[in-house]
Formats: C-alpha cells, structure tokens, sequence
C-alpha cells in the first residue's frame, strides 16, 4: 500500500480514526475526501484512508456501497469501531420524507465491504437523531450513545440507547 497523502492536505468532516491492532494501522472514514483531487468518489458511499504513522495516508479506498440500501442522503461522521472482532461503521442517515438517524454497518476488515446489519436505523422511530457512537458497558454490554437532535427537541440532548435491536443475533 503506498501513502502519498500528507495529513495537512487531508479534507474531512467529522474525523474519526481507527487504531486497528489487528492490521497496525490507523483508518480514518468519510463519505468523500478532498473532492477536487478525487472526483470520481461516487454519492451514497464511504471510503476509508489508511496509514501506518498519522503522517502519511493512502489514497481514498470504497468501503461501503449504496446498492439497494434504505438510505440515500446525509451520509455522514462515520465512525468504525471493533467490536467481538468484527468492523462496525456507525453513520448518520436519511432517506427522502424520513428523519435523520443512525445505522450500523458490519464488516470483517477495516477496508469493507461494509454492509447493513440490518436494512433500517437503529435509533427510535420518528426521533431525528445522529452522531452515533458504540460504548461497551463494564459487563461488556453495547449501547449506542447518540444525539436528539436540536432541530426536534431543541437543546440537542444526548442520549444513551440499549443496542439490543441490532446486536442480539450477531
């Protein structure tokens, strides 16, 4: 794998890295980097950078696919966390006439193919939420932490929700 990408020059919203023991490297997730170098990054998708030092990253690499998934608009501050040693990506998402709210997507390999744990979002129906995130509990337990949004309750409440639509047969 080469890495011609300098962190400086690197565009994101919402980073967030990865530090895969696993593979010895950091990944860090978006729905499109720096869209004038690489304009052919397709909507409806995410891909992951790789690199070995935080310095130094690779070119950006498809992780994840639209393809018959619910979801087509506000792809967005995708997070990959390692949990019982499989991939999770835990995005917001929209469909058109349908709140905002949080999907996970499962993988055996930090660079995908991701695909839907299940094909709807696990955050509470006609809630607007986003920003998900995975939090493992003492008795190792995963509950999804996530936001209310502001546009619905005004004051953006956070909120710590039990994973247990999604994660009972996996």
């Amino acid at each position: 794998m080469e890495f011609p990408l300098h962190i400086r020059d690197i565009r994101q919203s919402d980073p967030f890295i990865l530090a895969d023991e696993a593979t010895h490297m950091y990944y860090t997730y978006a729905a499109r980097f720096n869209p004038e170098q690489f304009p052919w990054q397709k909507r409806g998708a995410f891909y992951a950078l790789a690199s070995r030092d935080l310095i130094h990253w690779s070119e950006p690499q498809l992780v994840f696919e639209k393809e018959d998934f619910w979801a087509d608009l506000d792809y967005w501050a995708p997070e990959c966390h390692i949990w019982k040693g499989r991939y999770y990506i835990i995005s917001t998402f929209r469909a058109e006439g349908t709140y905002r709210g949080c999907q996970c997507l499962v993988a055996d390999s930090p660079l995908g193919p991701f695909k839907p744990v299940k094909n709807h979002l696990v955050t509470p129906p006609g809630w607007q939420c986003l920003d998900g995130t995975l939090y493992v509990d003492k008795d190792g337990k995963p509950w999804l932490v996530f936001c209310h949004e502001w546009l619905q309750v005004c004051d953006g409440r956070w909120r710590p929700y039990p994973f247990r639509m999604i994660w009972v047969k996996l």
